[in-house]
């Protein structure tokens, strides 16, 4: 359990945190407009400000203090949005065409003329900029779309970040400036979704991660941010919001299929023979429930292939095992039926991966000062796993279907969002998260020990070990499955409030973090039993037994 409390204050030149604990794990999931107004004789205070999302008709009001400044947050990400000015003895202003980055305020120096109405665009306001607390690379839902992805997976967005690197030898691990993976934090509209145990490489809870590509309004990856609410990871920040419903009502769908009909069976002078299929689909809607107040989003996607396995003996493009045989491999499968009374299930062609994801969201426009969103996400994997198969010229092995495993994984989340405007200069937000993280890892064959069997023909030697170069043969559940569970249930209840003073803006996070943790792992629970020779293996003549 964590209670954690930070206050800062920051101006140009001055930055002040202090806190009696790690930074809070929170992420950003609003932006900011802030800016000041002034005219030719000054700055101009008590002028009516409006900030309106174009797509929702959201909007805020407020006015100028003393100095001209003003200042919204917790504002949508996205856009389009408008900003009006309006004050007496001027002509109203308007500046359109504002799109807003999670936790990257864009500040705008607004000038009135006592003439005509202005309107301009965002890109034509002189001195507009848009600040981040640190390295930052943030694509929008138009950048999303326009990213070169084969398997619909979030590593491929990750990879556009200048400093992020998937290692194609560990299972495309996002590293981030040169760090482990494991050590990423990933979230979705503020709700952390890291891999607790870090038994992914890739750090992502899910193989392939938790939420539908076309769910997602923004994805960033930071490096090093420098604000107080960003922690809990020391590689780089993976941050996710998800879409939110518009007055217009919007949909999408896909779907994509591939075999290995479609790709070709000889690489240069080597024939292969490959069996698999890839299938992906899936779709968007969102609209409003209720125009200007309530809107809806709900996204689906599903994954199902299957993956040419290394099964040792020249399938699909694996190397062959060296100095192994089909009929070595079939005499064993008789022997172990015969005599133990086991079914090593053969050599499986191919390995299936099941994905399947649901995202949905309600955004409420409560007032034009308080907007609150529910997210709901659910997502659950599977996929097989092949072990002990290796080509190695010294120590060949190769694993039966029935020493792999399945690698089963289920999440669901919720979260609840409020976003509050008390005054001009205060603003807050509210945020409470739910996570159930469940990760099963059940052996393909029947409970029972892992027999490892030589093909040595007699036993020579150590008795413990196979000679060099003959190949040895698993079957049975490998030793890392015979009890092997994971749970964890995360609720997280942060809060945030900031207070413009002119000069300086004050932040102050709260945040308590209850984690509760279920971890089962017994290495030969069912034991591990080896034979030096294939004339052991017959005479049931066991020469290492481990439990």
């Amino acid at each position: 359990m964590q209670f954690k409390y930070f206050l800062a204050a920051s101006a140009a030149s001055l930055s002040l945190a202090c806190g009696l604990a790690a930074p809070v794990q929170a992420q950003e999931t609003t932006s900011s407009v802030r800016g000041v107004v002034t005219s030719d004789s000054g700055v101009v205070p008590g002028a009516s400000v409006t900030v309106t999302h174009e797509p929702s008709g959201t909007s805020q009001q407020g006015t100028t203090n003393n100095d001209g400044t003003f200042s919204f947050n917790g504002l949508r990400v996205g856009g389009p949005f408008s900003v009006t000015i309006e004050a007496d003895g001027f002509e109203s202003s308007q500046v359109t065409d504002i799109f807003l980055q999670a936790g990257s305020p864009i500040r705008l120096p607004i000038s009135l003329q006592p003439q005509q109405q202005i309107v301009v665009s965002a890109s034509a306001v002189t001195g507009a900029t848009a600040t981040s607390n640190g390295p930052i690379t943030a694509l929008d839902r138009e950048a999303i779309e326009g990213v070169a992805t084969l398997n619909r997976d979030v590593r491929d967005l990750a990879r556009r970040d200048p400093f992020v690197t998937l290692d194609p030898t560990n299972s495309r691990t996002i590293e981030i400036a040169g760090n482990n993976g494991r050590l990423n934090r990933f979230s979705v509209d503020g709700a952390t979704f890291g891999d607790d145990f870090g038994l992914n490489n890739g750090g992502l809870p899910t193989s392939r991660g938790p939420v539908p590509i076309d769910a997602i309004e923004e994805f960033s990856v930071k490096v090093a941010p420098f604000d107080i609410s960003e922690g809990e990871f020391s590689g780089g920040a993976i941050n996710v919001v998800l879409r939110s419903g518009t007055n217009d009502f919007k949909g999408s769908g896909f779907y994509s299929y591939t075999d290995d009909k479609l790709t070709g069976d000889k690489t240069r002078t080597v024939t292969t023979n490959l069996d698999f299929d890839s299938k992906q689909y899936g779709g968007t809607l969102s609209g409003p429930i209720i125009k200007d107040t309530l809107f809806f989003m709900v996204a689906y996607e599903r994954t199902k292939e299957s993956d040419p396995f290394d099964n040792g003996i020249g399938a699909g493009f694996a190397t062959q095992i060296p100095n192994l045989t089909q009929a070595q491999v079939d005499n064993v499968t008789a022997l172990a039926q015969s005599i133990y009374g086991y079914d090593t299930l053969g050599l499986a062609p191919s390995a299936v991966e099941n994905d399947e994801k649901i995202a949905a969201k309600l955004d409420w426009n409560v007032s034009d000062d308080h907007r609150v969103s529910l997210t709901y996400i659910r997502n659950t994997s599977d996929q097989q796993i092949q072990q002990n198969t290796s080509i190695s010229a010294n120590s060949p092995t190769l694993g039966y279907t029935s020493n792999s495993y399945q690698a089963a994984e289920e999440v669901n989340s919720g979260t609840f969002e409020l976003n509050s405007r008390w005054t001009d200069a205060l603003s807050t937000q509210l945020r409470v998260s739910y996570r159930d993280y469940n990760r099963d890892q059940t052996p393909q064959g029947e409970n029972f020990a892992q027999m490892v069997v030589c093909l040595d023909p007699t036993s020579v030697g150590n008795a413990t070990s196979c000679s060099t170069a003959v190949p040895r043969l698993f079957f049975g559940p490998d030793v890392f499955r015979h009890a092997n569970a994971a749970n964890t249930e995360n609720l997280s209840i942060d809060f945030s409030a900031n207070l413009s003073t002119g000069d300086h803006d004050l932040k102050l996070n709260v945040s308590h973090t209850d984690v509760h943790s279920y971890n089962l792992f017994q290495r030969r629970a069912f034991g591990e039993i080896y034979f030096d020779s294939l004339a052991d293996f017959q005479a049931r003549r066991a020469n290492q037994v481990q439990l």
